[in-house]
């Protein structure tokens, strides 16, 4: 069933990143789909293995969380980031997510220092966060299984 909610966030954050980088923006019906398709099948999951992870669920959302109202205050980062960060905390653990932002934040922050180096970026560009939260899953997730 693990894998089940791995390929399903792996399909949710390909096509979230697609309308990110594409739109600048994420449909509200897509995060809406993708939480409810997070959220039935960690219930399942929980069902099948006759426990429900109620506590590491809401506990996986608090990197997301955090995001969010930084983003809410801050403007720095969209409402969507936030909430996909959510999502995806949703279906792994706290400390996953928290390990997945702090890949995104390190693989965008090498790319911005190295394109501003190279005079394509200036400080004011803005880039899009969710292809970063992307490509933190896909190496947390090979770095969890061994698999790298």
């Amino acid at each position: 069933m693990k894998e089940i909610i791995t390929v399903a966030t792996l399909l949710f954050l390909g096509i979230a990143t697609f309308w990110d980088v594409r739109e600048r923006r994420i449909p509200g019906g897509l995060i809406l789909a993708g939480g409810g398709a997070e959220l039935g099948l960690s219930l399942a999951a929980g069902l099948c293995t006759g426990e429900i992870r109620l506590w590491q669920m809401l506990a996986g959302m608090v990197p997301g969380a955090i995001l969010l109202v930084l983003g809410v205050l801050g403007r720095q980062v969209g409402p969507a980031d936030g909430l996909i960060l959510c999502l995806v905390g949703l279906g792994e653990s706290y400390v996953f997510a928290l390990w997945m932002l702090m890949v995104a934040c390190a693989i965008m922050g090498g790319i911005s220092l190295t394109g501003m180096a190279m005079r394509r970026l200036k400080k004011e560009d803005r880039l899009p966060f969710v292809p970063f939260l992307s490509a933190g899953y896909v190496i947390c997730l090979c770095l969890q299984t061994g698999r790298l």
